[in-house]
């Protein structure tokens, strides 16, 4: 019996994402299942299988965009399963890690100005982005898409005409047993005055990053310490909006750095996100013990329980959640209810799930 050949296309792969973390681990776990794999990519990455590079040509975006999917279409085809961590014209399976682009541009045009909304309309960037989206979910040769949560899966239905039983939802991996170590030598740690607060992500504006510094300016003490641990372009706007909301003394911008020793040093995560289909941080924290503050618009809060974080829409839920996680800092008992609360993620289990629905 010959082993089943696969393709999997990620056109980027950048070493702190989300998604290329996951990638990564889903190149090893379909090599563990004895799959003839191939990796089609615009990256020089080193992985441990043929890997095929195309460097997109083009001066703009969309150009090289349109380029790579031309080229991603064409040499993918030989194989029976071709599956994509992109959005492509061709796929026979799909993981929409990055959600739903129709509807982030839905949710950003209600807070943005005239302008900034006409041009969503306009942009080639996102006009292709769209067009692509609809191939992707529509095509009758894309026989199953893998999501991470049910809000993606909702808006894919609401958006566009794919029927939901082509739709399966598996929830975001974590390293959970690999995190235990690194547990339980954060709960030796001695006790802190000060709530230790955490913020992890790149792109501050969908993160949240704005709503969360008004909501801490509005609280009744300043024992709290934000660690920003991310980047932006524009991380100096955030400072002097910190520097506004007279935050500057509780507040750390660390930039782009390893999150975990921020995590094991932290009582609460926050993420109030604008849209994430699902942010690892999410069950990163968790994993570690972290009471999680996070919003709906996070499809990461389908794993939030009421012992283990909050939910919020508004801002007086915001700060609301802020005051209740400073009343319980970091402790033993209650951080390892909240670790074992996501124990069935481990990677272990979530891959294993992608792996049968690409070979079942």
């Amino acid at each position: 019996m010959t082993n089943p050949s696969l393709a999997i296309i990620k056109k980027e792969m950048h070493f702190d994402g989300g998604i290329e973390k996951v990638t990564n681990r889903l190149v090893l776990a379909f090599l563990n299942k004895g799959v003839d794999l191939s990796f089609y990519t615009s990256a020089d990455a080193s992985l441990p299988c043929t890997t095929f590079s195309h460097r997109p040509k083009g001066l703009l975006k969309v150009s090289r965009m349109k380029d790579f999917d031309q080229w991603a279409q064409k040499e993918s085809r030989k194989h029976p399963i071709v599956f994509s961590m992109d959005r492509c014209s061709y796929q026979t399976h799909l993981r929409a890690g990055n959600g739903v682009h129709a509807a982030y541009l839905d949710l950003r045009s209600q807070t943005e100005g005239k302008l900034k909304k006409l041009s969503f309309a306009l942009n080639p960037l996102h006009r292709l982005q769209l067009k692509l989206e609809r191939k992707t979910f529509e095509s009758p040769e894309t026989k199953v898409i893998i999501v991470n949560s049910e809000m993606v899966k909702n808006q894919i239905v609401a958006y566009y005409n794919t029927p939901a039983s082509k739709i399966t939802v598996v929830h975001n991996g974590v390293e959970w047993k690999e995190f235990e170590a690194d547990f339980n030598a954060s709960l030796t740690r001695s006790h802190q005055d000060v709530f230790q607060f955490l913020f992890v992500g790149h792109n501050f504006k969908r993160k949240g990053l704005d709503i969360l510094l008004s909501a801490l300016s509005k609280l009744n003490t300043k024992k709290f310490h934000l660690s920003v641990v991310g980047h932006d372009k524009e991380m100096s706007s955030y400072k002097k909006l910190a520097h506004r909301l007279k935050l500057e003394k509780n507040v750390t911008f660390f930039g782009r750095v390893n999150a975990k020793p921020y995590y094991l040093a932290a009582d609460a995560l926050v993420i109030p996100s604008i849209y994430d289909p699902f942010a690892n941080v999410t069950v990163e924290a968790l994993a570690l013990g972290l009471f999680v503050i996070t919003s709906r618009m996070n499809g990461g809060h389908e794993v939030i329980l009421p012992h283990t974080g909050a939910i919020v829409e508004t801002p007086d839920e915001m700060i609301a959640a802020l005051e209740t996680a400073m009343q319980n800092p970091k402790e033993k008992s209650r951080a390892e209810a909240i670790r074992n609360s996501i124990q069935h993620l481990d990677y272990s289990h979530q891959l294993e799930k992608i792996c049968d629905l690409c070979l079942g």
